[in-house]
């Protein structure tokens, strides 16, 4: 299945913009989503195979990408530009991209225009002793003072937070690898 080079404009606030739910072999490129509730919305622990790429996300209520649930196995969000504009509210609880365990978020660029407490470029899921969390890595992030680059919660294991250019800092309050990200501002 490949869902491409779209225009999907979406003046409310809930919709999911494109719904992927227990697929394989998705290709999800080269679209351009504005508003909605989501840009992106994955669920089902059945999804393999899916690719999220070069897709340009503006103005989501609540997430550019979101998994609702983890996938079996192969999932990559990679070259996406995901911005919020300074005059747009979204959510108080809004994450760019919110990953599911196992998911790999590589290259992307997170640009939030806001300055609300409890919004995040990249909200981490939350692992398990035998469970990978996700791979944020090589993303470029840029958010004000309130809002964590990456966050990855308390209690949250095995996510892999490497190499990211971000503005403001990386919130770890669990324990989880965090390395070689660069503060760029």
């Amino acid at each position: 299945i490949r869902i491409q080079g779209n225009m999907i404009y979406n003046s409310g606030t809930s919709a999911l913009n494109i719904y992927v739910d227990r697929s394989a072999n998705v290709a999800i490129d080269g679209n351009t989503v504005i508003g909605g509730g989501y840009g992106v919305y994955v669920d089902g622990t059945t999804l393999r195979d899916l690719l999220i790429a070069n897709n340009s996300f503006r103005n989501q209520q609540n997430n550019g990408v979101r998994f609702g649930a983890a996938p079996t196995a192969n999932c990559l969000v990679n070259g996406n530009l995901i911005v919020i504009d300074a005059a747009f509210t979204p959510s108080s609880s809004y994450a760019g991209i919110f990953p599911a365990n196992g998911v790999n978020c590589l290259n992307n660029t997170i640009d939030i225009g806001t300055n609300t407490s409890g919004q995040f470029g990249i909200l981490c899921p939350n692992g398990g002793v035998n469970t990978p969390g996700a791979v944020v890595c090589n993303n470029i992030i840029r958010s004000l003072a309130n809002v964590p680059s990456v966050r990855a919660a308390g209690g949250s294991v095995n996510n892999i937070i490497v190499n990211n250019f971000i503005v403001q800092a990386v919130s770890n309050a669990g324990a989880n690898t965090v390395s070689g990200n660069i503060t760029i501002f």
